[in-house]
């Protein structure tokens, strides 16, 4: 069973995420943060298992998603999980950024249901 771990300020969207996710096979478990302070600490703490991934927003209060990634990225634990960023931020610098963290996936927010389960198959299955 895959991991995922949600780090998204946005109520709609997690509730978007998590029902999407829940569809997919093997079942995949999650855990949701609201504030990505709480996330850090969980994970870095080992509160809860590592995960095999981590999705995350970019615009959020106090942490960005470029610092979530850094601090990741930051510890050889992390080295074989799957970092993403899904935000409505998409622009060429912040992309750049992220891939000098060596983050797996950079995806602009979409506005439909259909494009959300579009991006999460391209991050569970390629």
């Amino acid at each position: 069973m895959k991991k995922v771990v949600i780090i998204d300020d946005d109520p709609d969207d997690v509730f978007l995420m998590a029902e999407l996710i829940s569809e997919f096979e093997p079942v995949i478990g999650f855990t949701v943060f609201y504030e990505p302070k709480s996330a850090i600490s969980a994970l870095l703490e080992q509160k809860v298992g590592l995960p095999d991934f981590i999705l995350t927003d970019f615009n959020m209060p106090k942490i960005n998603g470029l610092e979530v990634c850094r601090i990741f990225r930051n510890d050889k634990r992390f080295d074989a999980v799957k970092i993403c960023v899904i935000s409505t931020n998409v622009s060429k610098e912040v992309e750049q950024s992220l891939k000098n963290l060596k983050v797996d996936g950079y995806f602009k927010k979409p506005w439909t249901v259909q494009g959300y389960k579009k991006i999460l198959e391209e991050i569970f299955y390629e």
